[in-house]
């Protein structure tokens, strides 16, 4: 891949880059994508969602999506009702030794919440990072009159702990978050 990554791909750490766009399409919750073969405890997932073509009344327009095998990326959502919804991004796989853990979590914020916390494998926070990966509505119709759900701040609270907040939250939806938490 050419471009920001170039110059770091096979020697700066970075051993590979693979990028992928696909749907979960109208009647389905889930899609798997195949892709090239990576180790799992040293890769992570940036994407997005295209939204264009989602009516926010669906329960189906959020997705998440996180590798579940070396060629095996999963995109789910909760309702099966309305258009296709793409997942867009880019899968990066750190060289052996780079990373030293890499778990995957969810967290649920109830209706009407502005947090919650999460229980994780004990990092040292101070060298990891939080990687977001999307968010599934579980209960409820998102309301259009306020931000879309997923945009929520995520932090560390302690090196066995992670926060969720949302500065206006959804009043009638519970809201499932997913994350990547990679210690280097």
């Amino acid at each position: 891949m050419q471009g920001y990554f170039g110059n770091f791909v096979g020697g700066g750490g970075i051993k590979s880059i693979q990028t992928f766009s696909d749907n979960i399409t109208a009647g389905n919750t889930t899609k798997s994508v195949t892709i090239s073969s990576v180790d799992v405890g040293s890769a992570i997932v940036f994407a997005t969602q295209d939204l264009r073509n989602t009516v926010v009344t669906y329960t189906n327009y959020a997705c998440r999506w996180n590798l579940t095998g070396s060629t095996t990326l999963t995109l789910r959502r909760t309702g099966t009702s309305g258009s296709s919804d793409t997942v867009s991004g880019f899968i990066l796989e750190f060289e052996d030794g780079i990373v030293t853990s890499s778990n995957d979590y969810t967290t649920s914020l109830a209706a009407s919440a502005t947090s919650a916390t999460k229980t994780i494998t004990s990092v040292d926070s101070s060298n990891s990072i939080i990687v977001p990966y999307g968010a599934t509505q579980f209960s409820g119709i998102f309301s259009s009159a306020r931000p879309f759900p997923y945009q929520a701040e995520v932090g560390f609270n302690s090196d066995t702990e992670i926060q969720t907040t949302v500065t206006n939250p959804q009043t009638s939806i519970d809201i499932v978050y997913g994350y990547q938490v990679i210690e280097f």
